[in-house]
């Protein structure tokens, strides 16, 4: 695996390439994410829960109420 400073390089080296005008769709896969990365505003983020457990439902889907949560504790 690469350490934080290369996976951090990396992901905005792609995120430059894949958000221009005429760039093809491209999928990230990964089991985890570095905070505070850079995002484009051409980007969408979707997040995939799966396992035996999950918690009650509190609003999971709503990922602009996460975000706001995620905002307000910092």
């Amino acid at each position: 695996g690469m350490d934080q400073r290369a996976e951090r390089s990396v992901h905005n080296s792609m995120v430059e390439v894949t958000c221009k005008e005429d760039s093809a769709q491209y999928f990230l896969i990964t089991p985890k994410l570095l905070p505070d990365l850079m995002y484009h505003e051409r980007m969408k983020v979707l997040c995939v829960n799966n396992g035996e457990w999950l918690p009650e439902e509190q609003n999971l889907g709503d990922m602009m109420a996460m975000i706001d949560g995620y905002l307000a504790s910092r």
